[in-house]
């Protein structure tokens, strides 16, 4: 929790009671904010792409929607250690995360990219140190006056309220939308489909028999039921397939390519350029590039 300090907190964590426990509402804020900052700081550093990035939200927006989307996340938080709110604790981390993710555009937007949620936090912490914990009705004006009002309207609309938040007219505002690209596919996989088994007696990688090879495949000069011994020097086998795999996916079109086979029991060397086939990715993209600095500036600042 480096960011999101628990410096900030609410009464009812600083005056815990464990024989009455009184919940805060605003699990959101300890839980999905940090969870959120969690994934921002891989994409900031490099760590994963953008793409990725999009991924991942992506999958907490389908997780958040098996969980009751007209909900109050404050009241859900609140409620959290009754019987029949507990089950809702995982969608702290999808929708927390999400509405932490929403707060952060929506800043970005309303100061011109100059302002992110770290800034929000970074405000709150300096208003509630250790030693002053705020009370939970009074949260959202606070912020509001530390933010602005548009931040104050998603809190009370969609985070207090029961309306389900609009993801898509947020990322709309880094340019962001939900669509089909096309993106360079894996050398030996065809979606979820393999090119390639394993011979279980022998453990070595075989060219599937009677499937119709890709590009790359073709223009190196590999045919169906041959044996892949190695590439560019590495040996692959059942053990390292994994490897072979994942390596094959930082492929750039026309690299160089060396591949140690073997043909009706003959070894051969294929060498050649890596040939990529495109195919159509459904999911999250930049595609708005008038929105490129506010996108930078959500994703790099």
């Amino acid at each position: 929790h480096i960011v999101t300090p628990l410096s900030i907190h609410s009464n009812e964590i600083q005056y815990f009671d464990y024989n009455t426990p009184k919940m805060s509402e605003h699990l959101w804020m300890y839980e999905g904010v940090t969870e959120y900052f969690a994934n921002l700081f891989q994409v900031n550093q490099g760590l994963i792409s953008e793409d990725d990035f999009y991924g991942r939200m992506s999958e907490k927006i389908a997780t958040s929607k098996r969980f009751d989307d007209k909900m109050p996340f404050t009241k859900m938080s609140k409620n959290i250690l009754d019987k029949q709110y507990k089950d809702s604790y995982y969608n702290v981390y999808q929708k927390g995360a999400l509405i932490a993710m929403c707060i952060d555009i929506q800043m970005r937007e309303s100061s011109n990219g100059q302002r992110g949620i770290l800034s929000l936090m970074q405000a709150l912490s300096k208003e509630y140190g250790n030693s002053r914990p705020f009370n939970d009705d009074e949260l959202f004006a606070k912020i509001t006056a530390l933010t602005y009002p548009e931040v104050g309207e998603f809190l009370t609309k969609y985070v207090a309220g029961d309306t389900p938040i609009p993801y898509d007219v947020y990322f709309a505002k880094v340019g962001v939308k939900e669509g089909t690209v096309k993106k360079p596919s894996n050398p030996f996989l065809k979606g979820e489909m393999p090119y390639i088994t394993i011979n279980p007696a022998t453990k070595e990688i075989v060219v599937l028999p009677e499937i119709e090879l890709n590009a790359f495949m073709k223009k190196i000069g590999l045919k169906n039921g041959d044996t892949i011994l190695s590439i560019n020097g590495t040996a692959y086998n059942l053990d390292n397939i994994y490897e072979m795999i994942m390596s094959s996916m930082d492929w750039k079109e026309n690299d160089p390519i060396t591949m140690q086979i073997k043909r009706k029991d003959k070894e051969q060397t294929l060498k050649g350029k890596v040939t990529l086939s495109m195919e159509d990715v459904e999911g999250l993209h930049f595609t708005d590039t008038s929105k490129a600095k506010l996108k930078e500036a959500w994703l790099k600042g």
